[in-house]
């Protein structure tokens, strides 16, 4: 799986990132959200592009489904999940 290159570490400098510039319009409507604290959450797949993209340098396409949603989870992250989305879709 790509996922595997990403370390926790990416994942947090992916969100100190986010924090910086903000979330989009075009990815803020998401299902998944990734619980870094209680003051910081981050949609999912936005979160593990941008992971992605610290830790190899190339742009990442996938599909979020239980084993990607896991594969964060075993890292020690949560992910809760929102009904927001359905809503603004």
């Amino acid at each position: 799986m790509k996922l595997d290159l990403i370390q926790k570490n990416h994942i947090e400098r992916a969100a100190g990132l986010i924090d910086y510039e903000g979330i989009s319009s075009k990815n803020i409507h998401s299902y998944y959200w990734v619980k870094l604290t209680e003051e910081r959450e981050y949609p999912f797949k936005y979160l593990m592009r941008r992971a992605y993209l610290e830790a190899t340098g190339e742009k990442l396409d996938f599909n979020s489904d239980t084993r990607t949603r896991q594969y964060l989870i075993n890292l020690g992250f949560k992910i809760k999940y929102s009904r927001f989305a359905e809503n603004t879709a």
